[in-house]
């Protein structure tokens, strides 16, 4: 095969890939999660506090026998104070090695963008640092949030520390 049959065979394969993304709302502003990391969306259950954690953590939860650790999203990336009902969801993710839950303000909605349509984000965006890229929509741009790099390894080890069975 030619180089130039290769490349024209990956541009081809490039531009049809798509992720999947979960569209949810923080502060009236909309944001993104690939689905692959979304193990699931639950509604608000009873949380157990923990004494003495930093403000962006809510507590624990018993998710089907397993101890979850639940992030407010909004204090996490400094978006401001939570409000949290009966009716406000969770994303449970699996970030690495470890299953968090993230309060969040509402679900939007699921959506496949082309991968040509998702660019790097701009330094200049505040919450750049969290972000996985921005996906380009036809009516606006969707900043798109990378599990991974929203919980630093020293966030991610206290976290770990909340779900260790003593």
């Amino acid at each position: 095969m030619s180089e130039e049959k290769y490349l024209q065979d990956n541009i081809k394969k490039d531009a049809l890939e798509e992720k999947t993304i979960v569209s949810f709302f923080l502060a009236e502003q909309e944001f993104g999660i690939d689905i692959r990391f979304i193990q699931e969306i639950i509604q608000m259950v009873e949380i157990t506090k923990v004494p003495d954690s930093p403000s962006y953590i809510e507590g624990i939860i018993n998710l089907r026998g397993e101890i979850v650790p639940i992030v407010k999203l909004r204090v996490l990336i400094n978006l401001g104070k939570t409000n949290i009902s009966l009716n406000t969801p969770i994303l449970i993710v699996n970030s690495k090695d470890i299953k968090i839950g993230f309060i969040i303000d509402s679900v939007e909605d699921v959506i496949n963008i082309p991968a040509k349509d998702i660019e790097a984000s701009s330094k200049f965006y505040p919450i750049a640092d969290f972000l996985d890229g921005v996906g380009k929509l036809k009516s606006r741009l969707l900043p798109l949030f990378d599990v991974n790099k929203l919980i630093s390894m020293e966030k991610r080890n206290l976290l770990k520390q909340l779900t260790v069975k003593e």
